[in-house]
């Protein structure tokens, strides 16, 4: 927790907030252990943000890559459930549930709101496979999002993807830091009923909590 608390406060101390609209935003929460506002990312939500909050989510098959700019101090994060949409779901409601969509929304706010695409550093989560009829979609959302940061030149700095885990992720845009823990699945059942649990993630060594810093703003 020594590390949690020693992160808490370089987040309290950063700098400016660009923007500030979390009052009329219902996906908020106080973590009161923290003392930290949480912004709750569901599947389809795209969200840009420098403020010291948590951007959180929870995945199984479906991915979230957080986009993080280390000057401006300034990330992203998105969730999507299949890869790619048909051109004729684009603007609506539904297009950030998919990998190309999600993207370039993702990308296209970072950017609206003072990032550099050309200094933008990439973690990708998620594409577990829990169930058995889960694996496929799980690798197809882990190769569309290699494929798509490859094509526009983003590195990726780190990555905690695949195997039978669902995750919970939590990210800092002010720093880039993330935290995961990984949930157990129905496989690993018999392995919780001998005592054994499912591993954290060495992504960030941390405890299932994180400090974020929001500019507060939903993609799209």
């Amino acid at each position: 927790m020594r590390e949690v608390h020693s992160w808490i406060r370089e987040l309290q101390s950063s700098g400016p907030v660009v923007s500030d609209r979390r009052s009329k935003d219902p996906l908020r929460f106080m973590d009161n252990a923290l003392g930290m506002e949480v912004v709750q990312i569901l599947p389809g939500d795209c969200y840009v943000s420098s403020r010291d909050e948590l951007l959180s989510t929870v995945l199984g098959s479906c991915i979230s890559v957080c986009l993080y700019d280390p000057v401006a101090r300034l990330g992203g994060m998105n969730h999507y459930l299949l890869p790619e949409g048909d051109k004729r779901i684009a603007g609506t409601a539904d297009a950030a549930r998919y990998g190309n969509f999600a993207m370039n929304e993702l990308i296209a706010t970072l950017v609206e709101l003072g990032a550099r695409k050309s200094g933008l550093e990439a973690k990708v989560f998620g594409g577990g496979a829990m169930f058995t009829s889960e694996q496929d979609v799980g690798q197809r959302n882990i190769k569309f999002a290699d494929e798509y940061l490859k094509n526009e030149h983003i590195e990726v700095v780190g990555r905690d993807v695949g195997l039978p885990f669902s995750r919970k992720i939590r990210f800092s845009p002010v720093t880039g830091k993330v935290m995961v823990k990984r949930l157990p699945s129905l496989h690993q059942n018999s392995a919780q009923s001998s005592g054994k649990q499912a591993p954290d993630s060495g992504l960030d060594n941390g405890p299932d909590s994180d400090g974020g810093d929001d500019l507060l703003r939903k993609c799209g």
